[in-house]
């Protein structure tokens, strides 16, 4: 699998890009619901931007709750079905919850996830390695990753793109300075490349 996101990468990107090239969405929402998260809805559907069609994937959720504790997101993640792909998003909740917690001087297990406590993370994450396992895709390359310029909205404040915890996930990567504005990798695509080696 190639992956080449010239204008930025976001775990919802992603996964709608995977059922667009033919990941059944029933077993992505399979994957999902075997971690025990409830109160979500998970359609892709076809839109047109800029003259093309392309697969968008909407989450619909019935719990507002937008902050957990990383450890409770790992301990969903690692209930998931099958197996693989429960280790690859225990290991892209980790790399989150090992980052911020470098970032904020405190335990990896004492982390308070704000913007990545609710239900997109886990919807993105498990549903993207889910699409990768039904797919059977066992090597992923992805070319650099654009990073933006400007400010992000936290729960901390506007800080600097990219944020300082996608920073920290994208040690290693190959990144290219652009003059898009803006966040164009996010922390949840940045663990999943980490965890899948792209």
């Amino acid at each position: 699998c190639v992956i080449s996101p010239f204008t930025g990468l976001a775990g919802d990107m992603l996964l709608a890009a995977l059922v667009g090239a033919g990941a059944p969405l029933e077993k992505v929402r399979a994957a999902i619901t075997s971690s025990g998260l409830t109160g979500w809805e998970l359609r892709v559907e076809s839109v047109l931007t800029h003259g093309l069609t392309a697969s968008r994937a909407v989450v619909e959720t019935t719990d507002d709750a937008t902050s957990r504790p990383a450890i409770e997101l790992i301990a969903m993640a690692s209930k998931v079905h099958p197996a693989p792909v429960a280790e690859q998003a225990v290991a892209a909740l980790q790399a989150i919850a090992e980052v911020e917690a470098r970032l904020h001087g405190e335990p990896p297990d004492r982390v308070h996830l704000h913007e990545l406590g609710g239900h997109d993370t886990l919807v993105d994450i498990i549903g993207v390695l889910a699409a990768l396992h039904a797919l059977d895709v066992s090597t992923v390359y992805c070319h650099a990753l654009p990073i933006g310029t400007g400010g992000v909205h936290t729960a901390h404040g506007v800080l600097p793109c990219p944020a300082p915890a996608t920073a920290e996930l994208l040690r290693g990567a190959r990144t290219i300075g652009t003059e898009l504005t803006g966040e164009t990798v996010t922390p949840t695509a940045a663990a999943l490349l980490r965890a899948i080696g792209a």
